[in-house]
């Protein structure tokens, strides 16, 4: 009931901030603002002509400001007024140096991220049909991403590693001539290393995970995927014993987690996201003790987030007897 009543606080408290950048007068006035939201504390802003403040209350981000985040410190920031999103996890450093254009043409954003890691889900194309264009400078690359969904993570060694869901992204610069990076593809490159001559896939087989220094799970039974997270909510398939995954993100106390994986034997090029119960999963805790607290109904994280997950009766498991491979799509 205390978690419950938390999510509708910070929902209220969500509203209240986009509400207040978000109407008529402010969209005009201010277009390069973002509402920050705070789903986990330690979080710090930098302004251009001051010290840095930690941030207790939901407040904005404008050009020439700095967001830091500690090792416990997740925020999510929705950029007005296209509702590009983002989540910023622990340990992370980001600079908006740059925000012009309008909701008609298409907004270009310049970003600077020297460390920790960003989940984004880029906005919806402009009424004239020009797309935005986001610009993240990270230590190794500079890439261009357009609509779509997308993870950057810098390592403690500057390694930079950029990873596409949905949508496409350039690296390098734009146009025929730049590293092309469609879905389900990502590359990483070390400071001062060439670009690779082209992106790697996320999974080669949709069910191993082609990744380095992320969070892994391994099922220690067969187990449903549902498409929230909620023993209620529609399945999409399931796991098998033994079956490894890669993990996005989770809810309070790691009920539920959620997975980037593939439907069947027949859905070679089409991998998806759900969410399987966390006490059913055995994780790689050297790389999963910064998971992300999926906030709310962030869309960055493709459905409802932990507000859903505190209705669920903690002592309550879902389905898992009786699953056969067949049946768990895998």
């Amino acid at each position: 009931m205390q978690r419950h009543s938390l999510c509708l606080i910070l929902a209220a408290m969500i509203l209240a901030t986009l509400s207040a950048f978000s109407g008529p007068a402010a969209q005009a006035q201010e277009p390069g603002r973002g509402a920050i939201n705070i789903i986990s504390p330690e979080i710090f802003l930098t302004p251009a002509d001051g010290s840095e403040t930690r941030i207790g209350m939901p407040t904005s981000i404008s050009v020439g400001e700095r967001l830091r985040t500690n090792e416990t410190g997740v925020a999510l920031i929705t950029w007005l007024p296209d509702g590009t999103e983002f989540a910023v996890g622990p340990n992370t450093r980001l600079t908006l140096k740059e925000f012009d254009g309008d909701r008609e043409s298409g907004f270009h954003v310049l970003i600077a991220q020297d460390s920790g890691q960003l989940r984004l889900g880029i906005g919806e194309i402009g009424a004239a049909g020009s797309a935005s264009v986001w610009q993240v400078a990270l230590p190794a690359f500079t890439v261009y991403l357009h609509q779509g969904r997308f993870e950057l993570r810098v390592a403690d060694d500057e390694t930079s590693t950029l990873i596409v869901t949905e949508g496409r992204a350039e690296v390098g610069g734009t146009g025929p001539d730049a590293l092309q990076i469609g879905p389900h593809e990502f590359v990483s490159v070390p400071v001062g290393a060439p670009l690779p001559a082209q992106a790697e896939r996320l999974s080669p087989d949709g069910v191993e995970v082609n990744l380095t220094d992320v969070c892994i799970g391994q099922a220690k039974a067969n187990v449903n995927v549902r498409i929230a997270p909620s023993e209620n909510s529609r399945r999409l398939g399931g796991l098998v014993e033994g079956q490894r995954f890669w993990v996005r993100a989770m809810t309070e106390g790691r009920l539920w987690l959620q997975i980037y994986y593939r439907t069947g034997e027949e859905d070679l090029a089409a991998h998806h996201y759900g969410w399987i119960y966390g006490p059913i999963v055995e994780l790689d805790e050297q790389h999963c003790d910064s998971l992300l607290r999926a906030p709310l109904d962030a869309q960055i994280f493709g459905g409802p987030g932990a507000g859903h997950a505190t209705d669920t009766d903690d002592s309550t498991e879902p389905e898992t007897e009786g699953e056969s491979p067949e049946d768990s799509g895998s």
